[in-house]
């Protein structure tokens, strides 16, 4: 008996798939599957689907990349539902799971929070004059929903670097869908991108979303300091209530609350936090302070404001 190629697609498990077959007798046909299985869960691992071996059964597979068989005959063979039309919809429903929502073919699709049109990014912009004919970096791309905003301003270059696989394939899907010519979607950790980097300066970084995830904040702000001279910046701070069970610390001289995250990056599906299992939210002024000895003395702030997360502020940083 010959395996094709293994496909991904919805709503099976490898338990529920291995149950199936161990129905059919004789056993020599559940090693076999076991071997298909095998083959299997190392495309998957190489899709970005974090597979661990669960004993007999295997891992219960993330919902967007499933197994399902076809019985009967002299074997079994692995099939994808029918193919549909190309179309930007079509490109987009390969994947799922998604969190930011975006309107293809005038219909609203993906998940609840409208990223393509965050007024965040649209303020940022306009406090810098605009980003029309500047090299940009991005920290943390999420989905490619604001470089999508940005390429959309003209931007002329967009690098953005993202340390989640299963995200950074979604940003290769928007990539795609809008033609984000301008944009070049890496997959790593940005801190050893921006640690590393010998190129010529960027006009500006974009980093919405990602300073209170990091282990030290302090030292990315340093580096950061070295590639640009302007910062846009919107990230939760610390307070007496905020982070939730955080420990009060310091990191270089700048106070803050070290929060926990646990395992939450492989609990939960749509984890779209930081690559360390520990964070530092610094307080306000701290971090205002960290950018200003830094050399970013100008801030342009929009202040402090509450969230259901814990207090958040949007400033753009230059010198």
């Amino acid at each position: 008996m010959k395996f094709g190629p293994i496909h991904v697609i919805r709503d099976r498990t490898y338990s529920s798939l291995l149950r199936q077959i161990e129905a059919t007798k004789p056993s020599n046909e559940t090693q076999r599957l076991q071997e298909a299985l095998d083959r299997a869960r190392q495309e998957l691992q190489l899709l970005g689907v974090d597979v661990e071996s669960d004993d007999r059964f295997g891992p219960e597979i993330p919902k967007q990349l499933h197994l399902t068989p076809r019985l009967g005959g002299e074997g079994h063979e692995y099939v994808e539902p029918p193919t549909p039309a190309p179309s930007p919809l079509a490109s987009f429903n390969v994947l799922d799971g998604w969190i930011s929502q975006f309107e293809i073919d005038g219909e609203k699709v993906g998940g609840a929070v409208g990223l393509s049109t965050d007024e965040r990014i649209e303020w940022l912009m306009n406090s810098i004059g605009g980003v029309a004919g500047k090299r940009l970096l991005e920290l943390g791309p999420l989905e490619g929903a604001h470089t999508k905003m940005l390429c959309d301003a003209d931007a002329a270059s967009v690098v953005a670097v993202e340390g989640s696989r299963a995200l950074w394939l979604h940003c290769l899907v928007i990539k795609e869908i809008f033609h984000l010519d301008q944009a070049r979607f890496i997959y790593g950790d940005f801190n050893h991108y921006v640690a590393d980097y010998d190129g010529p300066p960027f006009d500006a970084v974009l980093a919405c979303g990602m300073l209170y995830h990091q282990f030290d904040p302090v030292t990315l702000i340093a580096k950061l300091s070295s590639l640009t001279d302007t910062v846009m910046v919107w990230t939760h701070v610390a307070d007496d209530d905020y982070p939730p069970n955080g420990v009060p610390t310091e990191v270089s001289g700048y106070k803050g609350r070290r929060m926990d995250y646990g395992d939450a990056r492989n609990e939960f599906r749509n984890y779209c936090g930081g690559t360390a299992q520990e964070a530092v939210w610094l307080y306000h002024d701290d971090l205002i302070r960290c950018f200003t000895d830094n050399g970013f003395a100008r801030i342009e702030s929009r202040g402090v404001s509450p969230t259901p997360a814990g207090p958040a502020v949007l400033f753009a940083a230059s010198r």
